[in-house]
């Protein structure tokens, strides 16, 4: 049951930060403002973490 939610907490939580370096970069070239690049790298890498391992097959291996 730990596991479960543990699990569930570190998804939930990569995909918010692929989406607030999703956000942050469409705010930055709607607004012609410079894109923070430390932002843009750790996008990178959480959105590679995210999207190329599928969230299913992280589940079945914590759980």
């Amino acid at each position: 049951m730990i596991e479960r939610i543990l699990c569930m907490a570190i998804h939930i939580s990569l995909t918010l930060i692929v989406f607030y370096g999703i956000k942050e970069k469409i705010r930055a070239k709607w607004h012609k403002e410079p894109f923070y690049p430390y932002l843009l790298s750790c996008m990178d890498h959480m959105a590679y973490l995210v999207l190329i391992l599928p969230r299913a097959f992280l589940l079945i291996i914590f759980i």
